[in-house]
């Protein structure tokens, strides 16, 4: 999968809470291009000392299904930073979103982050995402990426949107 573009409009900054969670589909991507058992431990074990061992192993598994989901339906790689980066691409806040939308049944986020994501927002994608986003519900905080206006002003509400939405004490920071 490539890496972000740095010379995007919008910056992203992950909370060192979330930054497991993205990092364990960035560990995957590099697993793509050169396969390493022990970079996946080791997001692995970050995560697992937030949600415990056996949910970490349990999320891995369900990242890495829904990893193949997203590689089967897209015909372009996302967009990763490098892995232990809180700086994140709009793809990766899209695809925590997608998967916040899932446990949370927001069907209309759902949607708008598999259409943004250029995937189909079929059932089994939605099933695998409410898999991992259940694994994970203890670190998703239904504000962080739950909420439709956040979402339109980091994927293309424009600047109208963006002046209206105040950063708060939230785990995800927007620059523009």
């Amino acid at each position: 999968m490539q890496k972000s573009n740095p010379d995007r409009s919008v910056l992203i900054l992950f909370s060192p809470k979330v930054l497991p969670v993205i990092d364990l589909f960035r560990g995957l991507a590099e697993l793509e291009e050169n396969y390493s058992s022990p970079l996946l431990e080791e997001q692995e074990g970050q995560l697992a000392a937030l949600i415990g061992s056996q949910q970490a192993r349990a999320a891995l598994s369900d990242a890495l299904l829904l990893s193949f989901e997203l590689k089967r339906q897209r015909r372009s790689l996302l967009a990763f930073s490098a892995v232990g980066s809180r700086q994140g691409s709009v793809e990766e806040f899209c695809l925590l979103a997608l998967i916040a939308a899932a446990g949370f049944a927001s069907q209309p986020l759902f949607v708008r982050a598999a259409t943004v994501l250029n995937i189909e927002p079929t059932e089994t994608l939605r099933r695998l995402s409410l898999d991992l986003s259940k694994r994970l519900s203890q670190l998703f905080l239904e504000g962080d990426f739950t909420d439709i206006n956040r979402f339109e002003a980091v994927v293309g509400g424009g600047p109208q949107m963006a002046r209206d939405i105040v950063p708060d004490d939230s785990s995800i920071k927007f620059y523009f």
